[in-house]
């Protein structure tokens, strides 16, 4: 086997980065990106970060973050202040909710030109929409908050940040005891995967929606998965307006 240089790792790295790039709105598991450029988990960690001088995380945020600017909330924004509940923050209101910013280099390739920063409660607004049975990808939750806002599609991180805010606010209520909460459980990756970053996981995710008659396929290897199978037919459609 010809011994590894440094171009081809840089190599690796880029088809790394493009990747990460172009699926944004998911979240990769660190896995994949190594097997994807045929690197061990250990060496793609050190390698990474030798070359480009930040984690993967770190990577990931700061390109999820291009397209928002200045305007984004810190990486740990979704974190509750003491003496506040997460309906508090779902409530908040802040000058950047509704801008609009240019995309980044990454989403121009791509064909995008606006990005949205998204107010939460439209986030809420849009989830509570999706039907018993019927499922949202968290890509179409973007580009519906972009176009009815007049962008493109919404700044990937911070939709997903606020997605989770409403999904703890929804679970708040649900222990209020209220009957009727935001169905976040609905929203699933753009391949049908179930979502980590929510209250109970995937498997609270899995539990629900099986029980509103959505089959879901456990993937077992070196980590776990759940997809909701078919999950093409299930996706709510909407006329924009």
């Amino acid at each position: 086997m010809k011994p590894e240089t440094e171009s081809d790792w840089q190599d690796r790295i880029r088809r790394a980065q493009s990747l990460i790039e172009s699926r944004l709105d998911e979240e990769i598991p660190i896995e994949e990106l190594a097997a994807a450029v045929n690197a061990s988990l250990f060496h793609f960690h050190r390698v990474f970060r030798g070359l480009t001088g930040e984690t993967v995380r770190e990577y990931v945020g700061r390109s999820g973050m291009g397209a928002c600017g200045d305007s984004v909330m810190a990486a740990d924004s979704w974190k509750l202040k003491p003496g506040t509940t997460w309906r508090d923050k779902l409530q908040d209101v802040h000058p950047n909710h509704g801008k609009i910013v240019p995309a980044n280099a990454s989403q121009r390739r791509r064909g995008l030109k606006q990005i949205l920063i998204p107010d939460p409660r439209e986030v809420d607004r849009l989830v509570r929409s999706i039907p018993k049975g019927r499922l949202m990808t968290i890509g179409e939750l973007r580009d519906r908050l972009g176009r009815l806002a007049g962008a493109d599609t919404a700044c990937p991180l911070t939709t997903g940040i606020f997605l989770r805010i409403v999904a703890e606010a929804a679970e708040e209520d649900r222990q209020a005891g209220k009957k009727r909460v935001t169905p976040y459980w609905r929203v699933v990756e753009n391949d049908g995967r179930l979502r980590q970053r929510i209250p109970g996981g995937v498997e609270a995710q899995a539990k629900r929606l099986s029980e509103e008659g959505l089959s879901i396929k456990k993937t077992t290897g070196k980590k776990t998965s759940y997809r909701v199978e078919e999950y093409e037919r299930h996706l709510v459609s909407f006329d924009f307006e």
